[in-house]
């Protein structure tokens, strides 16, 4: 897979098969996955740490169409891969392979109940989950040295999620970390994607605008991400044959 880099931050870019293949060897092996957009990757841009855990990881490839838009006006193709989907084909070959699955962030409750959608869906074993954004890394630690390895999905929120995914996976480093936002409030039947038309077209901003208006500011946010990344002077990609 190709990279290219955005103020200095790596983004894989290549085909959706390509990152899955990269995805499940790092739920086999081990591994960080991250799924940054243009509101993060311009959080990374004055956050060293955030920036260095997405450089770091094994795979971070674009969420959603935003980012991908404005790479491909760029020049640089790149398939489409929005992180919800990518964390649900994890949990079903996990469930699978018989490896366990942990779970983090999300309001009162929301953990809980993706854990048991989750279940009933995949036949996914789930032997933690935790909801909120506390401190939560000394029992989940705890909890994978009695499982071994696990798929850990954490879903606090950017920048908190990829810096938590870097450090815990040094400390469990055959386990497979994935900062996957509010993924975990689709998992737990909270909120629903976007009707299949507006995936179709690449809209599922525009349903969220819709349906959740206060979010209005981040989608805004997010649009100007779009527009940045495509005006910006540093963008450039490495090839295989030219790293």
């Amino acid at each position: 897979m190709d990279q290219c880099f955005f103020r200095g931050i790596r983004i894989d870019v290549g085909g959706a098969e390509e990152a899955l293949e990269m995805a499940t060897a790092a739920l086999r092996e081990g591994g960080v996955i991250c799924t940054p957009n243009p509101a993060i990757l311009h959080e990374a841009s004055v956050n060293a740490e955030l920036a260095y855990a997405l450089n770091a990881s094994s795979l971070a490839f674009p969420d959603g169409y935003g980012l991908t838009l404005a790479l491909r006006i760029r020049g640089i193709k790149c398939g489409v891969l929005p992180g919800v989907e990518l964390g649900e084909t994890l949990v079903k070959l996990a469930a699978s392979e018989g490896t366990p699955v942990m779970i983090v962030g999300g309001k009162k409750g929301t953990a809980r109940r993706a854990a048991l959608r989750l279940s009933e869906k995949y036949g996914a074993v789930i032997p933690y989950f935790t909801d909120g954004y506390h401190q939560y890394e000394e029992e989940l630690l705890a909890k994978l040295s009695k499982c071994g390895r696990a798929l850990v999905l954490i879903c606090t929120g950017c920048p908190r999620q990829e810096i938590a995914c870097r450090i815990l996976h040094e400390k469990s480093p055959g386990s497979c970390f994935c900062a996957l936002g509010g993924s975990v409030d689709v998992y737990a039947g909270d909120k629903k994607r976007a009707p299949a038309p507006f995936r179709r077209l690449h809209l599922e901003w525009l349903f969220r605008m819709i349906s959740e208006p206060r979010r209005a500011g981040a989608a805004i946010k997010s649009i100007t991400g779009v527009f940045t990344i495509i005006t910006d002077k540093t963008l450039k990609i490495c090839t295989k044959n030219n790293n």
